[in-house]
This record gives C-alpha cells, structure tokens and sequence, in this order.
C-alpha cells in the first residue's frame, strides 16, 4: 500500500522541530530552559488539587461537553482573540474548541 501524494507535502509538526533544535543544543553541553509546551516539573499547589478534587466529585461533572461547547465559552474565546490580537470573530460560526489540537 502506497500512502497519498498529498501526505508528502505536510510538515512536520512545529514541536517535533523544536524539540530536535533542543536536543542538539544540550548535546552541545547548552544549558536549555524550555518555555514552550510546558513540561512541569512540581506539582501544583495542593489548594488547586482541593481544587480539582473537589469538583471531580461533584455529581454533574461528568460527561461530554456538547460538540460545540457552550455559547459563554465560544463568546469568552472570541472575546478573548479581539482583545489578545485584534482579531474579530463570530462565535456561532467561527469558533469550535477541539481537544488536543494544534
């Protein structure tokens, strides 16, 4: 099985580069202090594992959000990208939260 054409024209991911860039500087004995994706090397505050804990156990926090999320945060983020960068966006039709993505 051949893979398509048009795989061939996709590059390659910007932290896998990055991370390359990274390695052959500490291989070159350069003391590098990442900045980027976060990697945390403490644990959070125990208040904010409380926290957490206390709102994993509540009983309607389990389950999907909607495909769409809901329309005070679509409106948070859209607000969020005018006020960061000058960028005006629809809510309803230009702002959908995907997880994991890039």
């Amino acid at each position: 099985m051949q893979p398509a054409e048009r795989l061939n024209r996709l590059s390659t991911q910007f932290f896998a580069n990055l991370n390359a860039k990274i390695v052959a500087l500490e291989s070159e004995g350069r003391d590098v202090i990442r900045l980027d994706i976060g990697s945390p090397d403490l644990p959070p505050p125990p208040e904010v594992i409380a926290a957490l804990a206390d709102s994993a156990a509540k009983p309607d926090s389990h389950g999907y959000q909607a495909h769409n999320a809901t329309q005070a945060l679509r409106q948070a983020w859209a607000e969020l990208y005018q006020r960061l960068y000058g960028v005006e966006l629809n809510p309803d039709k230009e702002v959908l939260p995907l997880l994991g993505s890039k």
